[in-house]
């Protein structure tokens, strides 16, 4: 589906994602801008239209709701992301502290040797 709005803008062509993710193009051609919506997104705007041709209340209605369940899908993607982000810090946290605990026993060893290589010269010497 088109929609075309006359306005001043600069010529471009942009693709972008709306707020529920679906995909849309807009051409700038100097004195109007053309949407191209398809997909999840031509859904939302065909639901509005029939919407508010059958009640014109349906857009104040509804917008409250709109509003809301957008917040709540982003609030759920952002605590998703948060928790796979926290995930991934103990998973690099859990190795961090096993390489740790295998440096200071490769550390330890490098001591022992060191401490009987120097007795032995001493043994050696004397």
């Amino acid at each position: 589906m088109l929609t075309i709005t006359f306005r001043l803008c600069m010529p471009k062509v942009e693709r972008f994602q709306t707020w529920n993710g679906a995909p849309m193009t807009r051409i700038d051609a100097g004195l109007f801008r053309i949407n191209i919506w398809r997909g999840a997104a031509l859904e939302a705007l065909n639901k509005a239209i029939l919407g508010i041709m059958r009640d014109p209340e349906w857009l104040t209605l509804n917008a409250p709701a709109m509003r809301h369940a957008r917040r709540k899908a982003i609030a759920k993607e952002r605590a998703e992301f948060r928790h796979r982000k926290e995930q991934e810090l103990g998973s690099w946290v859990e190795r961090a502290n096993r390489l740790e605990q295998r440096l200071s026993e490769q550390q330890a060893d490098n001591y022992a040797l060191r401490r009987t290589i120097a007795h032995l010269t001493r043994e050696d010497a004397a």
